[in-house]
């Protein structure tokens, strides 16, 4: 089996965030997973000195999850924002922000102007924004950025704007 189809078997594994029990997220993990509110605002409650570490910014192609969320074809490519949270050196979070036809026509373009500020800063200042419920996971990730066989919690949903799409996907690295 090669990586590419390994990390689809990872990622088409997602559970609507109803069914959190089945996934044997324990209700601490349930209390940070269903935060609709800033995970931002959270966890500066707990760490004023939050900082965002950027992994990538670019265009390339999305994971199968996202395509199908965004109703992408197989050949069509997105503007990707990788991240990580940190509270002084530890890795708390990594995001995955994925937005198709991001041009300057687009509702979400001031977005590639982030530089270090975390989404959540931005995101829910804006009106007239729809959320789409969360999907969530709760398994063995295969992104090269933890160690190996690490069990980890996860979620994502679908900001609107305008009807413009921004795919939120959001993994939490410490034990939550």
């Amino acid at each position: 089996m090669t990586t590419n189809k390994r990390k689809d078997i990872y990622l088409t594994q997602w559970k609507p965030a109803s069914l959190w029990q089945r996934l044997k997220i324990s209700h601490q993990e349930k209390h940070w997973l269903l935060e609709e509110k800033s995970l931002t605002a959270k966890f500066k409650k707990q760490c004023p000195n939050l900082t965002v570490e950027i992994l990538s910014e670019k265009w390339q192609a999305p994971l199968s999850y996202e395509k199908q969320q965004l109703g992408l074809k197989d050949n069509q490519h997105a503007w990707t924002r990788c991240i990580v949270l940190k509270c002084g050196q530890q890795n708390i979070l990594y995001a995955r922000t994925v937005i198709p036809n991001l041009t300057s026509g687009n509702t979400w373009f001031a977005i590639k102007k982030l530089g270090n500020k975390p989404l959540g800063e931005v995101l829910f200042n804006l009106k007239n924004i729809t959320r789409s419920p969360f999907k969530i996971l709760k398994r063995n990730y295969p992104w090269q950025y933890l160690e190996q066989n690490t069990i980890a919690a996860a979620r994502y949903s679908l900001f609107k704007q305008d009807n413009q799409p921004l795919l939120l996907t959001e993994v939490f690295l410490l034990k939550i």
